[in-house]
């Protein structure tokens, strides 16, 4: 007989000491975006802190434009930091800044990380899906909030479904059209409380 298995991932905190650990697991460069609903609200001077958090630890970053509309402690956090120097540049007699030199250099350690770094996570991710397909039993993975990450041969067999169509979807979604998947979310959730 086989059995279907439910697996659940922690969701982590997003600050910056979460995103210090992405960093050292993978040693391959990370872009992280600040959004706020006005200017003014921290954005540029989380980012500057969270940059110190990580220059502190090691990992190498650049800030490569920044705008800090001359509020005071936002160019304070600014000490201390590498920024990419600008070149200018004239085309058609403007005057405009150029960084290529400073990506270029940027890309070249990049390339270097991914090639040390990125080939033995390869191997171990490619390692861990052959033993997850091998099983007899089915196995879905789900994230902290619920959304597939993945599902082996079996548990596609067991739930009628495909891999490509449900990766990254929302569990309770699939579930609705899926009977088996709906008892065992459910009974899963009974598991939890």
């Amino acid at each position: 007989m086989q059995k279907l298995t439910l697996y659940k991932m922690s969701e982590n905190d997003n600050n910056a000491e979460h995103f210090l650990d992405l960093i050292r697991k993978s040693r391959k460069g990370k872009f992280k975006i600040y959004i706020g609903m006005a200017a003014g609200v921290g954005k540029s001077y989380r980012m500057l802190q969270e940059a110190h958090t990580l220059l502190q630890n090691g990992v190498d970053i650049k800030i490569g434009y920044i705008e800090t509309y001359n509020r005071t402690n936002t160019k304070a956090l600014l000490e201390g930091l590498p920024i990419i120097p600008r070149k200018q540049v004239y085309y058609k007699g403007k005057e405009l800044e150029e960084m290529a030199p400073a990506f270029n250099k940027m890309a070249e350690k990049l390339y270097e990380y991914e090639n040390s770094n990125i080939n033995p996570l390869m191997f171990e991710k490619q390692r861990v899906e052959t033993i997850i397909n091998q099983m007899n039993d089915g196995v879905v993975g789900l994230d902290g909030k619920g959304k597939i990450l993945f599902i082996n041969n079996s548990g596609q067999q067991l739930l009628n479904l495909k891999a490509t169509d449900i990766k990254g979807k929302y569990a309770p979604d699939i579930a609705l059209r899926n009977d088996l998947l709906r008892f065992i979310l459910q009974k899963d959730k009974k598991k939890s409380h």
